[in-house]
């Protein structure tokens, strides 16, 4: 499933998901949706796909995304995909860090109309 979600275009060939990501803001990320929420809700799902499905979800500022980041904050040692990367400085679990870093890298928060705009105006910004 994952496979078919992240790592195929639109047209699809293989693809890198950062391709998949920046390619649905052009509109088609709606078709992926409904796939990325059933891997991030799926319990028994590998936690790095579900880890992968709850920043793509957040990279196209969907709501479902948000609230499992939100719910995330709040009881961190809970989460499945805990300890999916590790800073290889202090061996500290940063999996959560991530989140907030694609954020910004990825202009999600801009509202000045950048290539991530889209994303903004789905987050009424």
């Amino acid at each position: 499933m994952l496979r078919q979600l992240l790592f195929t275009d639109f047209d699809g060939l293989p693809a890198e998901p950062d391709d998949v990501i920046a390619d649905a803001l052009d509109g088609g990320y709606a078709e992926r949706t409904e796939g990325l929420v059933a891997l991030l809700r799926d319990e028994n799902a590998d936690p790095a796909a579900r880890f992968l499905a709850c920043c793509v979800l957040c990279s196209w500022a969907d709501p479902i995304g948000y609230a499992t980041v939100v719910e995330a904050a709040g009881a961190p040692g809970d989460l499945a995909w805990r300890g999916q990367t590790y800073d290889r400085f202090s061996s500290q679990d940063d999996t959560f860090a991530h989140r907030p870093r694609r954020w910004a890298a990825a202009g999600t928060w801009s509202t000045s109309g950048g290539p991530r705009s889209n994303a903004s105006r789905r987050l009424g910004r």
